[in-house]
C-alpha cells in the first residue's frame, strides 16, 4: 500500500512514489447533488412504484433547493426507470416514481443511485415554487 500525504494548504496529495494530485475545488453553489434511495424497496412487476428517497449534502451546512430529477434508466437495474420529478428543499422524506417494466418483481438496494438533482431556476428570483404552488397553477400575474 502507498503512503499518502496531504497537503491541503497546496491543496494537494503527494504519494509515496514522489507523484502529486492537485485537490479539485467543488463550490457548494454549483446547484447539482445525487439523489439515492433511503431502504430497500420491492418493484412490483410492470408498475410505478413510489419509492423513498434522500439528497446527499455536500458539507453539513448545506442548504436545500427545489430541483429536478430527469427521467433515467436506473444504473444496475434492468428495466428500472426513474420518472421526471420536482424534488422539493428538504434533504429526507421524499418520494420519487420508479417504474419497473420487467414482468417480474425487482428490489431496489438501500443507496441506490437514481442520478443528479439539479437546482431549478425560476423566473421569479424571489421564490422557489414547491409542488404544490405548481399543481395550484402559482404565477406572477395572480400574485401582484
Amino acid at each position: 500500500m502507498e503512503k499518502q500525504v496531504c497537503d491541503f494548504r497546496r491543496q494537494r496529495i503527494m504519494i509515496e512514489d514522489g507523484e502529486r494530485m492537485e485537490l479539485k475545488h467543488e463550490p457548494e453553489a454549483s446547484g447539482l447533488r445525487r439523489i439515492y434511495v433511503s431502504e430497500d424497496t420491492l418493484l412490483p412487476p410492470a408498475q410505478q412504484t413510489e419509492v423513498n428517497v434522500r439528497i446527499a449534502r455536500r458539507t453539513p451546512r448545506s442548504l436545500a433547493f427545489t430541483g429536478l430529477l430527469e427521467n433515467n434508466q436506473v444504473n444496475g437495474l434492468p428495466h428500472v426507470y426513474s420518472a421526471r420529478s420536482l424534488i422539493p428543499a428538504k434533504f429526507t422524506g421524499i418520494k420519487v416514481s420508479l417504474l419497473n417494466s420487467e414482468k417480474r418483481s425487482q428490489i431496489v438496494p438501500k443507496d441506490t443511485d437514481l442520478g443528479e438533482v439539479v437546482e431549478e431556476v425560476t423566473d421569479n428570483p424571489r421564490k422557489s415554487l414547491s409542488p404544490l404552488d405548481k399543481v395550484n397553477g402559482w404565477n406572477s400575474r395572480r400574485h401582484r
